[in-house]
């Protein structure tokens, strides 16, 4: 990860930033189990989010197994950037960014059993093999 100071944004990042070694064990293992592309056939820029494996999740952010979660990891994968919030804060942050603040971003927990991805398309995917959101 990045130790250099974040980028700045408009609409400020829900939740902390996690750096150093935490950050970087974090997303290692994130991306292990969920960036699952043959690099020889998938482009290393193609973002995390937009390669995820699941079905249409519009609805997630609204889920109580989604809300009561402790924390998520919310992942920046085009900045580098790891942020630890609470669930709400990030539907917050959602709610209000500006239209051009169309990241592809990951969205985890400490189980690395799931993840949202929300695509600069304004797509959301929910991978969730274990079934933890039903």
């Amino acid at each position: 990860m990045n130790s250099q100071e974040p980028p700045q944004f408009d609409t400020t990042l829900p939740g902390q930033v996690v750096r150093g070694c935490e950050a970087d064990k974090i997303t290692e293992e994130f991306l292990r189990r969920f960036r699952n592309a043959d690099p020889a056939k998938i482009p290393s820029n193609v973002p995390t989010a937009c390669m995820l494996q699941g079905r249409k999740g519009g609805g997630i952010f609204q889920s109580p197994k989604f809300l009561g979660k402790k924390r998520v990891f919310f992942f920046l994968e085009s900045a580098s950037l790891l942020h630890s919030a609470d669930p709400q804060a990030v539907v917050n942050y959602l709610a209000q960014r500006e239209p051009w603040e169309d990241y592809d971003i990951c969205l985890f927990d400490e189980s690395y059993e799931w993840c949202v991805g929300l695509t600069h398309n304004d797509d959301i995917i929910v991978s969730d093999p274990k079934e933890v959101f039903n």
